[in-house]
């Protein structure tokens, strides 16, 4: 069997110490994968606020993209149709990710 090297992507013997593409210490890179991978390393208060964050940031993002289309379309009478139609798009868009960010929130942390 063979293992990857995690910097180069290389096939990389199981018993080799260095990777023979990039010369990646391979038990470095196994110590590191090990600790990531660890639940007592991990900090899932931190995870469910960033999670919870980014949710929050791109539905703000979202509408303000929405505010943003709809002013220039409507406000400003078309002069700049299309940048009021991409704005419209990504803000929908953005509230379309926040939106899953926000179910996978729910259904990660709060079930």
């Amino acid at each position: 069997m063979s293992r990857t090297c995690l910097d180069c992507g290389a096939k990389v013997a199981d018993d080799a110490a260095k990777c023979g593409e990039c010369g990646a210490d391979m038990q470095k890179i196994a110590n590191a994968l090990a600790k990531v991978q660890d639940p007592e390393t991990r900090h899932p208060a931190l995870e469910q606020l960033a999670l919870y964050v980014a949710a929050i940031v791109s539905i703000l993002g979202g509408v303000a993209g929405l505010v943003g289309g709809f002013y220039c379309f409507f406000v400003r009478l078309g002069e700049n149709a299309l940048l009021a139609v991409l704005s419209l798009a990504l803000g929908v868009l953005a509230l379309v990710c926040g939106y899953a960010l926000y179910v996978l929130f729910r259904r990660t942390y709060e079930s």
